[in-house]
């Protein structure tokens, strides 16, 4: 974000808002393919088809899986810690240590429902909880802004997992996810427990952060993410948000998790 752009602020609690008044980028348009699917959770049908509502205790169907080749170009990407350091992305879902990883991609640093939602996982899916799973799992968080926000962003959320990001999006494009503004009418449940009360000093510390920088990027705020479990280096499931506010809920990724064990994974 180019801090002298900057002349308006537009905060809209439960859905999208914008920071900056730059020129639109282009929309990057990503075709999805099909692909055999997880058995355990069933298949999505087309792209646009309904799906269930998040928030309301059911389990999105599992959307198709990325093809071998999409897989290839994704683990050839780097994304980078707070230090700008490069990490190769193959190294957070092959872990020696534990045979399970769950890697969240979220939307911008600014945005006020991934703030709920980190901290959301923070408190509810600890990695003491998670390393008492069978297998043992691990938590990685990829955002689409700078690595300098990383430090700040994990201080306001009193996140305890490695954070990453990836200002090129090229992870976010290599996975299909979605590029729009649209919030799902479905107020999340991470997002009413989560982001009401500090979100306002969140973006207040971020923009400060911006000033004292003088040219940070927060992230494309219409890029949306999504939620991903690796067993053993192979894929098993992805949520791709549709919305702006539609990340799977903490208690429904605690149950796919528990479900992949039941089936040995």
């Amino acid at each position: 974000m180019d801090w002298k752009s900057l002349k308006t602020l537009k905060m809209f609690l439960f859905g999208a808002y914008t920071v900056t008044v730059k020129k639109a980028e282009s929309i990057i348009t990503i075709e999805r393919r099909g692909s055999n699917l997880s058995e355990i959770f069933g298949v999505c049908g087309p792209d646009t088809a309904p799906r269930a509502t998040i928030g309301l205790g059911t389990i999105p169907e599992q959307d198709p899986l990325p093809s071998t080749e999409e897989l290839q170009a994704l683990y050839s990407l780097n994304v980078m810690d707070r230090t700008r350091h490069r990490i190769p992305f193959v190294d957070l879902v092959q872990s020696r240590k534990n045979r399970r990883n769950i890697v969240i991609f979220i939307r911008h640093f600014f945005c006020p429902n991934c703030f709920g939602y980190v901290r959301a996982l923070a408190n509810e899916l600890t990695p003491e909880k998670l390393e008492q799973m069978d297998p043992p799992t691990t938590l990685s968080i990829i955002g689409c802004g700078d690595p300098i926000l990383i430090q700040n962003y994990i201080k306001m959320t009193d996140c305890p997992f490695d954070i990453y990001a990836d200002p090129s999006r090229s992870t976010y494009a290599a996975l299909g996810f979605s590029v729009n503004e649209t919030a799902a009418p479905e107020v999340p449940k991470y997002v009413q427990k989560y982001s009401t009360t500090s979100i306002f000093k969140a973006i207040l510390i971020s923009l400060g952060l911006a000033a004292k920088t003088k040219s940070v990027s927060a992230g494309k705020k219409s890029q949306n993410g999504g939620e991903l479990i690796w067993v053993d280096g192979e894929i098993q499931y992805i949520h791709r948000m549709r919305h702006t506010n539609d990340h799977l809920e903490v208690d429904q990724l605690d149950y796919v998790l528990r479900m992949l064990s039941k089936a040995g994974m």
